[in-house]
């Protein structure tokens, strides 16, 4: 279950500190899926942030099956707007760098890579950059 109490983000830029997201209060049931939705600049990205555990600076509680959101303890997915791929590492290095950063050393096996690409549809591309690819590729990578 994911829990949402009381969150509240403000940024801060060098003349002005702006309310990106005030009193955001929401539970999704284990199992349950949520569409956040809105206008350009609403916050949405910056919710999704403080949930993954990416900005760690906001007001309120975000809570993952009643502990306090703490990436390097839980396995949280985040797959932002431009899929974070690194735009100079191939496929195939990218999708090994995501294995090295959640310390899965049993998956960074060349087989099982291939498998995970075949699963994904997107065998044979292990070579290209992510410029060469198409959005719902490169999405497929990040995931």
């Amino acid at each position: 279950m994911i829990e949402i109490e009381n969150v509240s983000v403000k940024y801060r830029t060098e003349n002005d500190i702006y309310t990106a997201i005030a009193n955001v209060n929401l539970v999704i049931p284990d199992g349950g899926t949520c569409a956040v939705i809105g206008p350009s600049g609403c916050g949405k990205s910056t919710l999704l942030k403080c949930v993954a555990g990416l900005i760690p600076d906001y007001e309120g509680r975000v809570l993952i099956n009643g502990e306090e959101v703490n990436p390097k303890a839980q396995t949280i997915g985040f797959m932002p707007q431009n899929y974070g791929l690194l735009p100079w590492k191939t496929v195939v290095d990218n999708i090994r760098l995501g294995m090295k950063i959640k310390k899965a050393p049993e998956l960074l096996d060349r087989n099982v890579i291939k498998q995970l690409m075949r699963q994904l549809g997107i065998e044979g591309l292990g070579h290209r950059y992510p410029v060469e690819l198409s959005g719902g590729q490169q999405q497929r990578v990040a995931l």
